[in-house]
C-alpha cells in the first residue's frame, strides 16, 4: 500500500532512520514494545473490532508486533504515522503483506482524523520530540473513541549529576552538528549497557549500529522534554480518562481509558 504524505518539508528524523533503513529490529526492542502493548492484548479480548493509531511509529517496531497479533486475529486496522517518510517506507516494508495496515506522514501535533476515530491510541517516546507535548496528548485523546484506550511512554527527567551530564552532552551536539553528534554517539555505544535503556540493548545483543539509533535518539534532537510522572498523570486526568495500567518498573508508561 501506498504511503499516504501531507508533508513536503526535509526533517532531521529522516537522517535518524536512514542508516537503519536495511537493518532487522533487535530482539530487544520487540520485547520491550510487547511489554508496553500489554493492555492493546486484554483489550483485544474483550472487543470485536480494533481501529489502532500508532502516532509516531518510528522503523515500525510496534507495526511488526501487532502484525504478529494480527496474524492470529484478523479483526485489527492499523494506521501509523510519523514524520519521517524514511521511517515509513521501513515501516511498510516490515508489514507490506498485510492489507488492513496504512501508514500517513504527519504530525503528532494536528492529526488529520476525525474526532472519535480509533479504539486504541499510542505513542512510545514521540510526544516529549512534539513542539507542544499538552497539545499533542490532547490530539491523541481528541481522535480516541469513548471507553478507547490511550497509552504513551515517555522518557522522565534526569535529575542531579546524571541530569547534568546529559545536559552537557546534549549542548555539545548541538555545537558539533551532525559530525560531532555521531562521533559523541560512536563514544557512548560501547556503555549503552550500563544506562537506563527501556529495550536493554547492548553490543552484547545488537549490532553497533542499533546501539547507537538508540543513543542517537537522545542526543541528536534539538527539542525534546522531559517531564515527570505528575504531569503526565494530569493530561490523563485534564482530559477525562481513568488510569488502568502504569508500568513502574519502566520509564512513565501509563495507559488509561477515555471516560
Amino acid at each position: 500500500m501506498k504511503i499516504h504524505s501531507i508533508l513536503n518539508q526535509k526533517d532531521d528524523f529522516n537522517k535518524h532512520w536512514q542508516p537503519v533503513y536495511e537493518q532487522s529490529i533487535p530482539e530487544n526492542k520487540i520485547l520491550a514494545a510487547r511489554k508496553f502493548l500489554q493492555p492493546l492484548y486484554m483489550e483485544i479480548n474483550r472487543t470485536r473490532k480494533l481501529n489502532i493509531l500508532d502516532a509516531g511509529c518510528g522503523d515500525g517496531v510496534h507495526a511488526s508486533v501487532i502484525e504478529e497479533i494480527n496474524k492470529k486475529n484478523s479483526k485489527i486496522e492499523y494506521c501509523g504515522i510519523d514524520l519521517s517518510m524514511t521511517a515509513l517506507k521501513i515501516a511498510r516494508a516490515r508489514t507490506i503483506k498485510n492489507k488492513h495496515f496504512s501508514f500517513q506522514n504527519t504530525d503528532i501535533g494536528r492529526l488529520p482524523f476525525k474526532n472519535c476515530s480509533f479504539d486504541v491510541t499510542f505513542s512510545y517516546g514521540v510526544l516529549a520530540y512534539s513542539n507542544n507535548p499538552t497539545i499533542s496528548f490532547g490530539e491523541l485523546s481528541r481522535v480516541t473513541k469513548k471507553d478507547g484506550i490511550v497509552g504513551i511512554w515517555i522518557f522522565p527527567k534526569i535529575d542531579g549529576f546524571k541530569g547534568f551530564i546529559f545536559n552537557i552532552i546534549r549542548k555539545l551536539c548541538q555545537m558539533t552538528g551532525t559530525t560531532g553528534t555521531r562521533f559523541i554517539a560512536n563514544l557512548i555505544v560501547p556503555f549503552l549497557g550500563f544506562l537506563p535503556t527501556s529495550s536493554k540493548m547492548n553490543l552484547l545483543n545488537s549490532t553497533w549500529g542499533q546501539c547507537r539509533e538508540i543513543v542517537l535518539v537522545n542526543i541528536a534532537p534539538k527539542q525534546l522534554f522531559f517531564l515527570s510522572t505528575s504531569e503526565v498523570e494530569k493530561w490523563f486526568m485534564d482530559n477525562n480518562f481513568e488510569i488502568i495500567n502504569m508500568d513502574l518498573e519502566n520509564p512513565i508508561s501509563i495507559w488509561g481509558r477515555k471516560q
